[in-house]
């Protein structure tokens, strides 16, 4: 869900998205002297995301063709099934709409953070295409 507290139709404005999104299972299997443990699992995991950018639209009246382009960056909050963490993100894309139905896409960095069951980051890189339904 995106938000514009000062409206978005022509020229840049500020965007606050939040965002609920799933990240995919991860399972590795260790092998070898010295390994801290057999196994690592991440699975369930679903990230909570809160964030602001700059929107930059040209968006026509009525059911007119329009476009946007926006950069977003946030903090959130990783959970799964075992562990849970924070993250950093990143977000840019764009869309297009005529009224108010359109499509969006965009590419999106996540730097996720866990402690257990030793302190460890990976980088998620999901790409989207969305539906969007503004008013």
């Amino acid at each position: 869900m995106t938000v514009y507290p000062f409206g978005m139709t022509v020229g840049p404005t500020l965007g606050i998205r939040g965002s609920i999104e799933n990240l995919p299972d991860i399972r590795i299997r260790f092998d070898g002297p010295g390994r801290p443990f057999d196994s690592y699992t991440f699975t369930g995991g679903i990230a909570y995301d809160i964030g602001a950018g700059v929107y930059v639209a040209d968006r026509a009246p009525g059911w007119g063709l329009g476009s946007y382009a926006f950069l977003i960056g946030g903090i959130g909050k990783v959970t799964s099934d075992t562990m849970g963490g924070r993250r950093y993100f990143a977000e840019g894309g764009g869309g297009l709409q005529t009224g108010p139905i359109g499509f969006e896409l965009s590419l999106k960095f996540g730097w996720n953070k866990l402690s257990e069951p030793v302190e460890h980051r990976f980088l998620s890189v999901p790409l989207s295409i969305r539906a969007t339904v503004g008013f």
